[in-house]
Order: structure tokens, then C-alpha cells, then sequence
């Protein structure tokens, strides 16, 4: 007996309907896509919230929204980023953070570029909450400090790509934790940061997957001599230097001596009170030792 061929696209098995949907070039169709019947939603949703778009500050909120209802929809969610999202370092801060974390704990891709309402304690929510997160980029999220660098590594060897540009205020006490740790990196990126050789040296060691490690700007880098000679034959060192006091983001040192800094990292302690575990105390969580069983 011979099969009747499909007589509309909903006779097509759900194989050609994902590879048809997949096609649709832009969120605005696949939203559409998803709203046309149940087996078309079982579809394209995941698609929609796997990797979505944001085209205003509005459309994140009602995203934000969408996965706070639905703990399946919030699951779905594996990349996000927001650099170009207009007026994006105007809507994102630290409560919005801290939604979009507890929504979504499956995120693997978090770019945050550019976004200058996020203080230390955003970075504290983000590493209590994704556990899976892959690649990390916080670029010219100037507000964040050395102190808040540190729940970092609470990713481990789960990290592969850190993005860290222009942060004038990270130094060398968290990325020496994060380098101790964070074994399986492969790209990373100090530009801007006030790292010095000591630790460049100790996440060649660390790190030996690392193929790009960008530390151009860096002024507490005296000499690349030494660096040079021992990174490996596969790592490729972007190193374009500035002398101290070239750097245009150097006039934020004076916001970070400034009371408005203090006032800003106030709730920082508070913070901590929500971990009664101490997960992330800088007694159990700074401790070297225990940095060193982790690597």
C-alpha cells in the first residue's frame, strides 16, 4: 500500500518542520512562527529563547518577563548578550542581573560588554547562579573591582573564554585565584587591567590550552621578555602597551577614591549574609590551598 504524500506543511514530519523553521531569518518571524499552533511553539520556542535578541531595553524586560513566568522557558535560555542592544549600559544593573541569573541557570554565554550599572556584587549573583557558563565577558564593565573578580573561579575548569577589558580596578589578587583555577581557558582578554608578569605567567602554567591572551595596556607590565620566551609555540600574545597616565580610562581612579564608590560596594557585605552556606566566604573561598586542590 503506498503512503499519500503530505498534502500541507502540517503533514511534514517534525524533522523537515524543525529544519524549515530553523531557516526563518530574524526572531521577530520565529516569534511569529510560534504563535501559529501548539506544534509549531513546541518548535520554535526553543529556537526563540536558545539564543535571543534583544531590540530595546523594553524588549529584554518583557523577555526577563517570559522566563521569570515559565521555569521550562527560563531553562531554554543558553546565550545572551547584550552589546548590541541600544542603551544597553543604561538598563542593565545588578537587579536585573540577579533575575536574569536565577531565571536562566543554564546560560553557557553571558556577554555583559559595556555595561557600566554593574558593580561587584552583579558578579557575585552571576557566579552563585550559572553553574554551566562557558564564556564570560564583562568589557568596560568599569564599576567592577578586583574584589568582585573573585566568585570567578567558582567556574573552574568550566570556563573557556574571559573577556575582561579595560577594568582598571582588577589587579592581581583575583586573576591569580581565577588563573589557579580556571584551568581550561582558551581565551583571554586583560587589555586595560593591572596585571602584572607574575600572573601572566602563572596562567601560561595553568592554562595550557590558552591560544590568545591579549595584554595591551596594561602598564604594570614592566617587560614581556620572560613572558615571551616561555608561552608556548600555539599562544598568540596581543601586547600593545601604554605608559601610565596614557590610558583615557585612568580618570576613573578618581570615582573609585570617591565616597560614590564607597556608598556603591556598601551592599557587599549584605550580599554574603544570602550565602548561609559561607559557599563564597573569604575564609573558605579565598583560601590558597584550597585553590590549589582545585586546579
Amino acid at each position: 500500500m503506498s503512503t499519500q504524500p503530505p498534502r500541507t506543511i502540517h503533514d511534514l514530519p517534525n524533522e523537515l518542520l524543525i529544519a524549515i523553521i530553523r531557516t526563518l531569518p530574524d526572531q521577530v518571524t520565529l516569534s511569529r512562527a510560534a504563535s501559529t499552533c501548539k506544534k509549531w511553539s513546541g518548535i520554535a520556542q526553543p529556537l526563540l529563547f536558545t539564543t535571543p535578541e534583544f531590540a530595546t531595553a523594553k524588549t529584554f524586560d518583557a523577555f526577563l518577563n517570559s522566563v521569570e513566568a515559565s521555569e521550562k522557558v527560563g531553562n531554554m535560555v543558553q546565550e545572551v548578550t547584550l552589546v548590541s542592544t541600544p542603551h544597553h549600559w543604561e538598563f542593565m544593573d545588578d537587579t536585573k542581573l540577579e533575575r536574569l541569573c536565577i531565571a536562566c541557570p543554564n546560560i553557557t554565554l553571558l556577554d555583559l560588554e559595556g555595561c557600566v550599572q554593574i558593580h561587584d556584587k552583579g558578579v557575585w549573583f552571576l557566579a552563585a547562579n550559572l553553574k554551566r557558563l562557558t564564556h564570560l565577558t564583562l568589557n568596560r564593565c568599569s564599576r567592577i573591582t578586583d574584589e568582585g573578580m573573585f566568585p570567578i573561579y567558582e567556574f573552574g575548569a568550566n570556563l573557556r573564554c574571559l573577556e575582561l577589558s579595560c577594568l582598571p580596578q582588577v589587579f592581581d589578587s583575583s586573576l591569580m585565584a581565577i588563573a589557579k583555577v580556571c584551568t581550561k581557558l582558551e581565551h583571554v582578554n586583560l587589555s586595560g587591567t593591572r596585571v602584572s608578569e607574575g600572573t601572566i605567567l602563572l596562567l601560561m602554567q595553568k592554562a595550557p590550552q590558552l591560544t590568545h591572551l591579549d595584554v595591551s595596556s596594561c602598564y604594570n607590565l614592566v617587560s614581556l621578555e620572560k613572558i615571551m620566551e616561555e608561552k608556548p609555540e600555539k599562544l598568540v600574545i596581543v601586547e600593545y602597551g601604554l605608559e601610565e597616565g596614557e590610558a583615557d580610562w585612568e580618570d576613573d581612579d578618581e570615582y573609585y577614591e570617591s565616597d560614590e564608590f564607597q556608598s556603591d560596594i556598601d551592599g557587599y557585605d549584605d550580599f554574603l549574609e544570602f550565602h548561609e552556606e559561607g559557599e563564597f566566604s573569604d575564609e573558605e573561598g579565598f583560601d590558597d590551598e584550597e585553590l590549589e586542590e582545585g586546579s
